[in-house]
């Protein structure tokens, strides 16, 4: 199995607030989604926008997982577009609040799915990677928010971060960064290594990291990965 996170910054670190990239970063996420069978999208992400996880064209992609995690089972449902349109998305909540979540969403097609509670207190995502590669999702694509992109870097289950940088800086104290947790992700690090960098003529860079070799608290599910010494593109004409 094969598990990339894809995340837009400003020069400050901040995803927030969104969108933040431009067409071509939109292009990229698309192309990220076309390239993988399952989007795994943080039930923030769900309050403050209104995702629908489309491929390229804003079309959906036939045979595509669209998945919630929300460990409180408390997400907005009326007027989202995630469950009025589309696949029936997946939702991964807390193993105690999943058959009163799945009473809420009784009028709307989709699928509600307890999970255990990983040893720091975040659902497991190992369990929900399982639980994806068993309905065929062998390549994932981890969409954020913070909260859940730390959980899963710490946790072990990320193998690449599909990173755009994008040229703002926002400078607001508190606002989420692309990995927000009260604690470290490793020990204290985990580290990654550049495999390619390519700036793009918005001032945008398009940046692809792997986990780091020498990242000893940390566990690829991919550790074979194969990738090529790092790129580095000039800007596109």
């Amino acid at each position: 199995m094969q598990v990339s996170l894809i995340c837009a910054t400003t020069l400050c670190g901040r995803i927030c607030p969104v969108p933040l990239g431009s067409a071509l970063d939109r292009a990229r996420l698309e192309r990220a989604r076309s390239n993988t069978k399952a989007s795994l999208m943080g039930a923030g992400t769900l309050r403050d926008g209104n995702p629908e996880m489309l491929g390229p064209g804003r079309n959906f992609i036939p045979g595509r997982i669209r998945a919630i995690v929300t460990k409180s089972g408390k997400i907005p449902i009326e007027g989202k577009r995630l469950f009025e349109k589309g696949p029936p998305p997946l939702v991964f909540t807390g193993k105690e609040v999943a058959k009163g979540l799945q009473e809420r969403l009784l009028h709307h097609t989709c699928e509600v799915i307890g999970i255990s509670n990983y040893r720091t207190g975040e659902l497991d995502l190992g369990e929900i990677m399982d639980v994806l590669d068993a309905k065929g999702a062998d390549k994932v694509l981890v969409e954020g928010g913070g909260m859940l992109n730390h959980a899963a870097i710490s946790q072990g289950v990320i193998d690449e971060i599909l990173l755009t940088i994008t040229p703002l800086v926002l400078g607001v104290k508190g606002v989420q960064s692309l990995a927000d947790g009260t604690r470290p992700v490793g020990d204290p690090f985990v580290g990654f290594r550049l495999v390619s960098c390519r700036p793009q003529p918005t001032g945008e860079i398009f940046l692809r990291y792997i986990v780091s070799d020498s990242s000893k608290q940390y566990k690829s599910i991919n550790p074979n990965l194969r990738v090529s010494p790092a790129v580095v593109q000039a800007p596109l004409a």
